[in-house]
């Protein structure tokens, strides 16, 4: 049963000022990817903060996390204000669903204007922005499903009893739909293929072969 007592204050505080130091070297990284100066100039003119943001004195470095995790929302929501759907169940196909080594060998011109973002610095925008790119609110909707299938099959066949891989299966899941926040990571065979591993590998073991 969980209690407040049994949690270590020295532990806890640790991890907060390694959380801490982790999001301003994260944000140290970033603004040197941008080749921004010390005073954050660049990145203020693109995150624009409010004057309640600065009346807390806190370092402009802390807008960086908050941005990664808001920006891709922010371009989601810009592109279903601003964009109109190209409904293209082709594009939707290989953009959503078809696995990345196989649609990037099958070329599809496309003349179209790129959809917009809410800045070229903060260029991730979740797992259902392609989807309304190509089949709009419908796309997202088809998309959601498919993932949800994905996770049934997933659990279906990664059954926690007498299974080694369960643990490395469902992490690995779980890594894939967190970073669905910042794009469609099930297309991205390199994260979602090893997946399959867990049960396949859990078939070949009660497979009798002698």
């Amino acid at each position: 049963m969980f209690s407040l007592k049994k949690i270590d204050l020295r532990k806890t505080i640790y991890c907060c000022v390694g959380i801490f130091l982790a999001l301003y070297i994260f944000a140290l990284i970033g603004s040197a990817r941008i080749k921004d100066d010390v005073t954050n100039r660049i990145f203020v003119t693109y995150t624009q903060p409010t004057d309640e943001f600065n009346s807390l004195g806190l370092s402009n470095m802390f807008l960086w996390p908050y941005m990664y995790v808001a920006s891709p929302l922010g371009n989601l929501q810009t592109c279903i204000n601003e964009y109109t759907p190209r409904y293209s169940l082709n594009g939707f196909f290989l953009t959503c669903i078809c696995p990345d080594f196989i649609a990037k060998k099958i070329s599809i011109t496309e003349n179209e204007k790129a959809p917009p973002l809410i800045s070229p610095t903060f260029n991730v925008s979740t797992m259902y922005y392609d989807a309304y790119v190509q089949y709009g609110y419908l796309g997202m909707l088809i998309l959601y499903f498919i993932q949800v299938f994905y996770i049934y099959i997933i659990f279906l066949f990664s059954k926690s009893t007498n299974n080694p891989y369960y643990t490395v299966t469902i992490s690995l899941m779980c890594s894939v739909i967190i970073l669905n926040t910042f794009s469609n990571m099930w297309v991205f065979s390199a994260i979602s293929f090893p997946i399959i591993w867990g049960p396949v590998s859990l078939l070949f073991k009660r497979i009798k072969w002698s």
